[in-house]
C-alpha cells in the first residue's frame, strides 16, 4: 500500500497542478506539465493514460494561444491604424500644398 500511495501521489500533484492553472497560464507551462505526465505515464507502463496526454500535447500545440501574444497583437494594430490615419492626413495635407502651389499668384 505505501507503494501505491508514493508512486501516486505525484501523479494526484501533477495533474492538480494542471487543472488548476488558470486559464491565462501560457502555453509552454501546460505543455511543460503534460511532457511531464507523459514521462510519469511511460515510467509507470500506463500506455492509455501515455496516448491521451499526447493527444492532449497534440491539442494544446494547435490550438494553444498565449494571452500576451494576443494582447501584443492588438497593440500593434491599433499603432498601425493610427500611423494609417496620419499618412491620410499627410496625404491629404500635400494634396493641399500641391494644389496651392499650382494656383496662379494670388498676391
Amino acid at each position: 500500500m505505501k507503494k501505491l500511495t508514493t508512486s501516486v501521489f505525484p501523479l494526484v500533484l501533477t495533474l492538480g497542478a494542471v487543472f488548476s492553472t488558470p486559464a491565462s497560464a501560457d502555453c509552454a507551462h501546460k505543455r511543460a506539465a503534460i511532457e511531464y505526465q507523459i514521462l510519469q505515464a511511460e515510467k509507470y507502463g500506463n500506455t492509455h493514460r501515455v496516448a491521451g496526454l499526447k493527444r492532449a500535447l497534440s491539442r494544446i500545440n494547435a490550438y494553444c494561444v498565449d494571452h500576451s501574444y494576443v494582447s501584443q497583437i492588438t497593440s500593434v494594430e491599433k499603432l498601425e491604424s493610427k500611423l494609417q490615419e496620419k499618412q491620410d492626413d499627410l496625404n491629404e495635407i500635400a494634396t493641399k500644398l500641391r494644389e496651392a502651389q499650382a494656383m496662379p499668384g494670388d498676391s
